[in-house]
């Protein structure tokens, strides 16, 4: 929120940039090359910006040597090279700020304060480049029921973020996370992952757990196609063959109404969707989604 801040020390930047995606990165780059000094980008993630699309079209999919993963080493995802924040560039020289969330901004001085305690000011101009995020289960309002807690049948709602299992994929580090499942023996053969969404995220998610030999996959979706809006009916067509050939089953016209999670486990056991139950677990098998 927008707010005066007053006292403490300031740090002066000529442009300060609140986000750290594709636009922030290549907003930094061109400053640079046009002479700018002084830029400083702040971001909630350690890692500076780098190409999210690659997380499901590379990481996922490429992942075949653990040790020399682009997760131990994700340098070729960055939009700029290593050493562009640690000083001079050649033409310019940018600040990383990483691993904090700005928390107020002073709009008409153009200071941010950060959650780490810092404060940075803009003395030519103020980006906001936050971009978006990805969809939680919280924005549906869905939570999750617990069942056989305790050796009895509860059903006691809890937040989803408690079940293992559960998966979203935005960042470096939540690519990581599931490829510490695949890699832990999380998802095996007989394990059914369910990926809410079928856009390109999901579609290129789908086809990496395929290649990583997880091939018990639904693809649930509330249109009637998959890319309705890149796609004709006869390509979604096309393209949903592709996938169920592959033994990835695709639910349209659906939403996940709640989720379940073993009570003696704690790993999500089942999706719950609007017009039926999938996804329920067997012995020896998990769910994630």
């Amino acid at each position: 929120r927008a707010r005066a801040l007053t006292g403490g020390t300031i740090s002066e930047c000529q442009v300060v940039v609140v986000g750290a995606g594709l636009a922030a990165g290549h907003l930094a780059k061109a400053l640079a090359q046009q002479g700018c000094t002084g830029v400083c980008l702040i971001g909630q993630e350690i890692l500076p910006p780098y190409d999210r699309t690659l997380l499901a079209k590379k990481v996922l999919s490429a992942q075949t040597h653990w040790s020399a993963s682009l997760v131990d080493d994700p340098t070729p995802l960055l939009i700029n090279p290593p050493d562009f924040f640690s000083g001079s560039t050649g033409t310019g020289s940018c600040t990383w700020v990483g691993g904090v969330t700005v928390e107020h901004i002073d709009v008409a001085n153009r200071v941010v304060a950060t959650s780490a305690g810092t404060r940075y000011k803009a003395t030519s101009a103020l980006v906001l480049a936050t971009g978006c995020r990805a969809a939680s289960l919280a924005d549906a309002n869905i939570l999750t029921r617990t069942l056989r807690g305790g050796g009895r049948r509860a059903r006691e709602k809890a937040h989803w973020a408690k079940c293992g299992g559960v998966h979203f994929l935005r960042t470096h580090g939540e690519c990581a996370r599931i490829l510490a499942q695949i890699r832990d023996g999380g998802l095996l053969a007989n394990t059914r992952a369910v990926i809410v969404g079928a856009g390109l995220t999901g579609l290129e998610v789908a086809a990496a757990l395929l290649a990583q030999r997880v091939n018990n996959i639904t693809i649930v979706h509330r249109d009637a196609t998959i890319l309705p809006a890149v796609f004709t009916p006869t390509v979604a067509q096309y393209y949903e063959s592709v996938y169920r050939t592959a033994n990835c089953a695709i639910a349209a016209g659906v939403s996940v109404v709640d989720v379940s999670c073993d009570g003696e486990t704690g790993w999500v056991n089942g999706v719950h969707l609007s017009d039926c139950h999938i996804a329920l677990r067997r012995h020896h098998s998990r769910v994630s989604v």
